[in-house]
Order: C-alpha cells, then sequence, then structure tokens
C-alpha cells in the first residue's frame, strides 16, 4: 500500500476512532472524468465509497462507478491510498484507482446514498486539467468538505503525475 499523505485536525490515534474504508476513482470516459458537485456544500468529489463486508477494492470501485455514474470499469489499477484521521472520530482509509471506462446502456439515473441527495449531488465531466482547477477552488462550506477536497485534490495530482511519467498500463 502506498500512502501518499496523512490528513489529521485531531491529537486523538487512528486506532482509538471508528475505521471506514473507502474507494476513489478516476475513471476516464472518453478524455472527461466524472466529478460529483455537491451545490449544498459547495464543493466536488470523487465518485466512489465504502468498501462492504467481503468486497474486495476492485469491487467496491465498479460498483460505486455504476451506481453514482452509469459508467462500467474496463480497465483500472491502484495509485494511492490517504489516511484521514478525523476530530468527529472517524479513521478512514481510502484508496484510489486509475483508469477507463464505459457508459452502461442499463443506466438511467444515479444512485446517490442519502446523504449524497441531502446534498444536493449532480454528476458533472471534465477533463483531468479542469477538475483540478475546479477543486483546487473549491470553497467548502462545511468542515467535512475540507477534507473531502484535500484527498481528492492529492488523488487527482497523483493521477496527473502517474500519467504523465506514462506509468500507467490499463493492462495492470
Amino acid at each position: 500500500m502506498k500512502i501518499l499523505e496523512i490528513i489529521s485536525d485531531t491529537k486523538k490515534k487512528k486506532e482509538s476512532l471508528k475505521k471506514r474504508e473507502s474507494v476513489r476513482g478516476i475513471i476516464f470516459l472518453g478524455n472527461k472524468i466524472p466529478l460529483i458537485m455537491q451545490s449544498l456544500w459547495a464543493g466536488y468529489k470523487l465518485p466512489g465509497g465504502g468498501v462492504k463486508n467481503g468486497e474486495s477494492q476492485k469491487e467496491t470501485l465498479e460498483r460505486e462507478f455504476l451506481e453514482e455514474t452509469g459508467i462500467s470499469v474496463t480497465d483500472s489499477c491502484y495509485i494511492g491510498s490517504i489516511e484521514e484521521v478525523q476530530e468527529e472520530g472517524v479513521y478512514e482509509l481510502s484508496h484510489c484507482y486509475l483508469g477507463a471506462g464505459k457508459r452502461d446502456s442499463n443506466f438511467h439515473i444515479p444512485e446517490f446514498d442519502g446523504v449524497e441527495q441531502m446534498l444536493d449531488s449532480e454528476i458533472i465531466y471534465v477533463n483531468l486539467n479542469s477538475a483540478i482547477h475546479l477543486l483546487a477552488s473549491s470553497r467548502p462550506t462545511v468542515p467535512r468538505g475540507h477534507f473531502i477536497i484535500k484527498r481528492d485534490l492529492r488523488f487527482l495530482k497523483e493521477a496527473e503525475n502517474v500519467l504523465k511519467e506514462k506509468v500507467y498500463d490499463s493492462k495492470v
């Protein structure tokens, strides 16, 4: 596992916190990637979500992308993880994958969870540079938004580095 960054707003030890594991994706559909725009907290985030019991990271990535964006992941490779130690009592380990996908013909509307619905979520498609700019210029109105922006911006920049180095191999 490659830890890209540890984000913390507390001195609490991660061992004493509620643990959550999640997977995010930077999955290209042509030359664009989907972002979830959450207008109620004025921010953007990468599609993804929590790993269910017995589910692999790649299975989580594929399930979350299909539910939230209607994209079937066709290729992906792991690019890194971020640890979040949150004052609210949560330790989250987020993993990120870079890859490609295609539209699922059976997809009609996003299946956002209750929180995502409450936050007035919407999918937008942008190129990688625009995604980095949108997240870098976001000014979230809720504390959790700062974690999300910092985490996903770090993942986007890692994807940019991987693509520049031409290390990404869709066969991985």
